[in-house]
């Protein structure tokens, strides 16, 4: 990860999105790529649900209540720890989601994959996780 490499068969995810930089002052490509807020997922299956499905919707979801409490009045620094409080939300959904398949090993289907991660969500919801995600930071 630190030569600009990456593993064979892995895709490096950045718990605050690349997008991000400039968002706000005090993100920057450093503090994007900060080794801490990087995390490898396994190509196919995996990155496919996990990654580039349900992250992908929570983030947008984020963002929109983000512009919006923007718009209020929250702070550049009360965004940041918007940001990271939410990317801890997230990395706990990674990280049951990695659980999971691990157990499940060779039997490990991706309507399974999918069918863990909507239950997850549904015991965690998202649109809670965002409003306590900006609201901790007030």
């Amino acid at each position: 990860m630190f030569t600009g490499e990456t593993s064979k068969g892995k895709v490096i995810h950045h718990m605050i999105e690349q997008q991000m930089t400039g968002f706000v002052q005090g993100i920057t490509e450093a503090f994007i790529n900060n080794a801490k807020r990087l995390k490898a997922f396994p190509q196919g299956m995996i990155n496919d649900v996990v990654h580039l499905s349900k992250i992908r919707t929570m983030w947008d979801d984020m963002y929109r209540a983000l512009d919006s409490a923007i718009n209020r009045g929250l702070t550049d620094d009360q965004a940041i720890k918007a940001l990271l409080n939410f990317a801890e939300y997230t990395d706990n959904f990674i990280e049951a989601s990695f659980k999971y398949s691990d157990e499940m090993g060779q039997t490990l289907t991706k309507d399974g994959l999918r069918e863990f991660t909507e239950n997850w969500l549904k015991n965690n919801l998202v649109n809670k996780a965002i409003k306590e995600s900006i609201n901790n930071t007030l």
